[in-house]
C-alpha cells in the first residue's frame, strides 16, 4: 500500500492527516499524523512472495474523545487490523493515541 493510499484511507476519519509531526502543530487539535515505520518481506527461492509495511498513526486530542477515536479506528479498519496505545503528554497537555497497523504492498 502506498503512502497516498494510507493518506486517503485516514482522510475518511474526517481529519486531514499529515505525514510526520512538525513543531508547533499541537495548536490545532485534533491532529492526526502518520508515518511509515518499517517494511518486511517474506521470500523463498530468491523470490519475494509477499511484502508488508508497518505504519504508525498518532491521534492527538486536548481531552479524551471516544467519538474521534472511533472515526480514526473505522478509517484504519477499512485497510488493516490495528493495535492501540494511549498516553498523556503532560509537557504538551495533550492525549496521544498511537495506532500501529500493517498493510500489504
Amino acid at each position: 500500500m502506498t503512502q497516498k493510499q494510507v493518506f486517503d484511507a485516514l482522510s475518511a476519519s474526517g481529519i486531514v492527516p499529515s505525514y510526520g509531526l512538525h513543531v508547533g502543530e499541537f495548536a490545532s487539535l485534533p491532529l492526526l499524523e502518520y508515518q511509515f515505520a518499517y517494511g518486511d518481506r517474506f521470500g523463498a527461492d530468491d523470490i519475494a512472495w509477499s511484502r508488508s509495511s508497518t505504519w504508525f498513526a498518532r491521534l492527538y486530542t486536548s481531552k479524551k474523545d471516544p467519538a474521534t477515536e472511533a472515526d480514526v479506528e473505522a478509517a484504519i479498519s477499512a485497510i488493516a487490523q490495528w493495535d492501540k496505545t494511549e498516553s498523556y503528554l503532560s509537557d504538551e497537555d495533550v492525549f496521544e493515541i498511537v495506532y500501529t497497523f500493517e498493510t500489504l504492498d
